[in-house]
């Protein structure tokens, strides 16, 4: 299989690691890995390629209190005469402030 076309689109909630990015355990630039797509040459049939890098939740300001959201990660694949794509979620929730009962002069510090 040649020029293997891979790529990946984030949730607007997660935010590339710089420097993370790994081909089969190897770093390198994801260069358009992440707009057009990477192309990682040829691959040979019944092989396997990993790719993996680290991407960051947006703050907490971001996110409902007392309610989780699911982040949905697609990474794609794609040559000339196959197409595949998988996804990855990562699910962030946030918890909602509790009250403690009593005055606030005799809650506890």
């Amino acid at each position: 299989l040649t020029n293997v076309i891979v790529k990946d689109t984030l949730p607007t909630k997660l935010t590339f690691v710089g420097g993370s990015f790994n081909v089969n355990g190897n770093s390198q630039a994801e260069g358009s890995f992440f707009s057009n797509g990477l192309n990682i040459g040829s691959v040979q049939p019944g092989s396997q390629v990993t790719i993996t890098f680290q991407a960051d939740a947006a703050s907490a300001a971001s996110f409902v209190a007392g309610s989780c959201e699911n982040l949905v990660n697609t990474g794609y694949v794609d040559l000339s005469s196959l197409s595949d794509n998988d996804t990855a979620t990562a699910r962030v929730c946030k918890l909602a402030v509790q009250k403690q009962p009593g005055s606030p002069g005799v809650r506890p510090q």
